[in-house]
């Protein structure tokens, strides 16, 4: 067994070794020789040896100790400064989460997210699950509706946001999004077979919102003055607007004129007021 007798370390350089334990050969009288003692042989030879052998395998093991004690000190910072990022990222986590306060189009100063309540309607062969949207008949007759209802606002800036993905379509006239008066129909978005989305009483307002295709939806509605339409990004209608009271809705409900069947994924749903 040969110990690193010029092994390179942290702690210099350990002196050649030429022997067991670094000690010189074995002599012809039975004692070791060191060195620069080669005059001296015997049994004190061999204590002298044992004593320095004894106490340079000490300084090796010291050394050796020393070393493990550094890298395992150096280990538990490293660990206690990754619970500490850990524990950072989980305290971050939550406000990366909550409703951002910076509105998706008209990001003007002003905003403020909020989070209305809702109430589910589900009419004839309407069907909600989750944020999924359907109705489920094509009767040209009776109300077939699957929507959210959101709490009534008067006064002051409202905008929604929204995207919708069509998954089947079958019938035609079915309305997505409405913004809709206490008294009566003030606004509603629809969509025809082939993807054209048009202001029902109004004009063809996009396309393109084929089976598949995630459309995102803005109103920015300012009570009394005007309600502005957004698909994808882009102002598609401004709608003069009268006083009153007011709600949001989203789903699928069928139109006069249309017919379903129909599912459709809402999602991403956002509320912003000022």
């Amino acid at each position: 067994m040969t110990l690193p007798g010029a092994a390179v370390s942290a702690f210099g350089t350990a002196p050649p070794a030429t022997g067991l334990c670094g000690v010189g050969r074995v002599g012809p009288a039975g004692g070791r020789l060191i060195r620069g003692r080669a005059g001296r042989s015997g049994l004190s030879a061999n204590a002298s040896v044992r004593r320095e052998n004894t106490a340079r395998i000490s300084m090796i093991f010291y050394g050796v100790s020393q070393a493990m004690a550094r890298r395992l000190a150096v280990t538990k910072l490293r660990v206690v400064c990754g619970m500490a990022v850990m524990c950072g990222l989980v305290a971050v986590a939550p406000t990366a989460l909550a409703p951002t306060a910076v509105a998706q189009v008209e990001p003007g100063g002003g905003w403020k997210a909020v989070s209305p309540g809702f109430k589910l309607q589900q009419v004839g062969c309407g069907k909600i699950n989750g944020l999924t949207f359907s109705i489920t008949c094509n009767k040209h007759s009776g109300q077939q509706r699957a929507e959210r209802r959101y709490d009534t606002y008067s006064g002051g800036t409202h905008q929604f946001e929204g995207s919708f993905r069509i998954v089947s379509m079958g019938g035609s006239g079915i309305s997505l999004k409405q913004t809709f008066k206490t008294t009566g129909p003030y606004f509603l978005l629809a969509i025809a077979r082939g993807g054209r989305l048009y202001a029902v009483g109004g004009r063809t307002i996009a396309t393109g919102a084929t089976v598949g295709t995630t459309v995102r939806v803005n109103t920015v509605h300012v009570v009394g003055q005007q309600l502005r339409v957004y698909i994808n990004g882009s102002l598609v209608d401004t709608v003069k607007s009268p006083s009153g009271s007011f709600y949001d809705k989203f789903g699928a409900y069928r139109t006069a004129s249309g017919a379903g069947p129909i599912t459709v994924v809402w999602s991403d749903i956002q509320f912003w007021q000022k």
